[in-house]
Formats: C-alpha cells, structure tokens, sequence
C-alpha cells in the first residue's frame, strides 16, 4: 500500500517492522475479510507529530482517520501533512477540511550527499531522457570532499566518470544540495550555466515537503 503512492520513501521487507515499532507511533489498520486495505501511522513523536504517512483505499484511510480523531481529547490535535505530490492523505484533508489548510513557514532542512557519483549514478537514466540529444562534456568537483564527477553526453547516452575535464566547475558540498534540491530563501545559491539543464526536474522529498 506504501509502494503504490506517487512518492515515499523505498524501503526493504526487513525494514517495515521497525516503522511500525517506533516508540510514540502507532500503526491503524483497515480490513475487510481480513485482509488489509488501509492503514495509517499516527504519531505523537516530538519530531514527527500527528498523521505521518497513510496508504490503501481511500474510504480505509477516511475510516482511520475518524478513528483516530475520536481518540483524542478536546483540547488535543493532529497534523496531517499535504505534499506538493498528491497522496491518499492529502487528498482525503483537501476534500473534507480545506478551510483548515495552514501554511507551513518555510525553514531550513538537512539533506546530505555522501556520495555524489553514486548518487548521480542511480538518477543516470533520468538525466539521459531528460538530456537526450544533448552533447558535450564538463565535470563538477565538490571542493569540501575532494570528489569529481564527469559528465559525458553523446548521441548514444550519458557516460559517468571522475575525471576533470576542460569544463570544470568546483562547488560545495552544501551549493551542489541546493542545486539539487533547490536552496533555502534565507541561502540563496546561484545555479552555475553548466548545470542548469541538468536537472530540469523536480525531486519531491517525501515527509519533508512542505512547501
């Protein structure tokens, strides 16, 4: 049910049982003849209040919802977070209490890369669609890991590599997250000319987009 969402977060068979054991969270599960159709994960963690993530059939998640809601006491509240990428969530908040839609102040968050050729590696077929038939080559050095990754397109693809080649840009670990990423206000980065038609795609953060 997690797995048929437009975006969260990949995560092995082996993993699930540690979600749903968190201490302060509490996982609720729809049935109909005994099988599983919805569930929903309902927290009271400091770091992560209120309805955390959500999945299955719509009227399931609806049902838990209420569920939940009926718990509390009067004087208590639960966050549910909407995502600039839809979710049975978001959808099922966005239909039934849009008057309630408060906007989140946009602050700082942590994302970090420790391995940018890696990382570029595994979004490699994204960045040849998204640069079909472009041609020529440059690399990106980050200057506070004394990592290079070289960027080679041709007719025939993209070829990943970590030489520095007569192209070369050199930027931080933090310029090159907020390149990715989009950078905070408060830290604005420019985005230097060789990269710009790089990423022409947005990258959805899931639990932590807010905006």
């Amino acid at each position: 049910m997690h797995e048929s969402e437009v975006c969260g977060v990949s995560r092995s068979a082996e993993e699930y049982p540690f979600l749903f054991n968190l201490p302060k969270m509490k996982a609720l599960i729809a049935l109909r003849n005994n099988r599983p159709i919805g569930y929903l994960l309902v927290s009271r963690a400091i770091n992560s209040p209120g309805l955390v993530e959500a999945g299955g059939e719509k009227a399931a998640v609806e049902t838990l919802v209420n569920r939940a809601l009926a718990e509390l006491d009067d004087e208590t509240e639960l966050v549910a977070y909407a995502y600039l990428t839809p979710t049975v969530l978001g959808e099922l908040f966005e239909k039934r209490m849009p008057e309630s839609r408060t906007p989140v102040r946009k602050c700082g968050m942590m994302v970090r890369i420790n391995d940018v050729g890696g990382f570029m590696g595994k979004i490699s077929p994204f960045l040849r669609q998204t640069n079909a038939g472009s041609v020529g080559n440059f690399s990106v050095g980050i200057s506070d890991s004394a990592g290079v990754v070289g960027f080679e397109f041709t007719e025939r693809g993209l070829k990943l590599g970590s030489d520095r080649l007569d192209a070369h840009l050199e930027v931080s670990r933090r310029e090159f997250i907020s390149i990715v990423f989009g950078a905070h206000p408060e830290r604005p980065v420019e985005v230097p000319d060789l990269l710009k038609d790089l990423l022409p795609f947005y990258f959805p953060i899931w639990q932590l987009d807010h905006s």
